[in-house]
């Protein structure tokens, strides 16, 4: 990965570029077709685990100026009908980038005010390719990505190509084992339209909310810095789970870890430490035992049915008698 830092002016502000051969015009915003992989068949492939792609907005060959105006939020995404993919804002701060697909070798980057700043050179073909960099800070308001090659370079931008054609579509990712918000940004590389298959380059585009961890985009339950490991697969983090290898639990409770809170008689006390665990007027056997009032009469518990006052097995003095 090359990060190029030299200052290349082109006179667009924000743009993402590309640059390809010459090829026949096609007419406005011709559907996708054909491509070999299909651009449907390249993103099943990267994106096999349940995530939803929204496909954004397309801009249209020769809208009007007031269109070029409307620009996407990297963080909040498109929001409002007729937004595009051809001007973006910056919304948060730093980004991860990197290339999941391409025909041949690319330079991407970024573009605002006119000055273009190439993030990394694409290397290999088809999935086989690297390029990316990472934390790369787009504060400062508009701006545009940029892919160029051999011989010219394409924009997002429709009104600063050449050929005045879209050469870009952009899909938000979410779910699955997204983690962060995510871009993706599909690029045709062919003058005049190209054939519109969008297959040619691939890019990701991550928010990342976690610029100095390496391991995260975003903070998860722990914090950026900390993973968020989950030892008892229990979905609560171990930095937030006190029962970190109890999957049943993520407080001690009243019976610890590793000991289920059962309360039998749902009396609020648990089995564990409830000493009539069958009794919900009990908590201790007291003087009659459990599943027995000890109601007093006169200061002693009166266990038997005949309302006495004394204990099971005794008896009680009557006056003038003896026992």
């Amino acid at each position: 990965m090359r990060k190029c830092t030299t200052l290349c002016t082109y006179g667009l502000v924000g743009m993402l570029f590309v640059v390809v051969s010459a090829m026949p015009a096609l007419a406005a915003n011709t559907p996708i077709v054909g491509g070999s992989p299909t651009l449907n068949s390249i993103l099943v492939q990267l994106y096999p685990n349940g995530e939803t792609l929204t496909r954004v907005d397309d801009f249209p060959d020769g809208a009007s100026p007031a269109d070029e105006g409307l620009v996407i939020d990297l963080l909040q995404g498109p929001g409002i009908t007729g937004r595009t993919d051809q001007s973006w804002t910056d919304g948060v701060v730093f980004v991860d980038v990197r290339v999941k697909y391409a025909g041949f070798n690319h330079a991407f980057g970024w573009e605002r005010d006119g000055i273009h700043d190439i993030l990394f050179n694409v290397v290999g073909s088809d999935f086989n390719v690297s390029g990316s960099a990472d934390a790369v800070d787009v504060s400062g308001g508009v701006f545009r990505w940029i892919d160029q090659t051999n011989p010219g370079v394409w924009s997002s931008d429709v009104s600063a190509n050449s050929d005045g054609k879209d050469h870009m579509i952009t899909y938000l990712v979410s779910g699955g084992n997204t983690t962060s918000t995510t871009w993706v940004l599909c690029w045709d590389d062919q003058a005049g339209g190209g054939d519109r298959d969008f297959n040619d380059m691939i890019i990701e585009v991550i928010i990342d909310d976690c610029p100095d961890d390496p391991n995260k985009t975003s903070p998860g339950q722990c914090g950026c810095g900390v993973p968020d490991d989950d030892s008892d697969g229990d979905t609560v983090a171990d930095c937030l789970d006190t029962c970190p290898n109890d999957p049943n639990k993520t407080a001690p409770g009243q019976c610890g870890c590793g000991v289920a809170d059962t309360d039998s008689d749902e009396d609020g006390t648990a089995d564990c430490v409830d000493g009539c665990p069958s009794d919900p007027d009990k908590t201790a056997p007291g003087a009659c035992g459990c599943g027995v009032a000890d109601t007093p009469t006169d200061g002693t518990a009166d266990c038997d049915a005949d309302n006495s006052d004394t204990a099971p097995g005794l008896q009680r003095r009557l006056p003038g008698r003896s026992i």
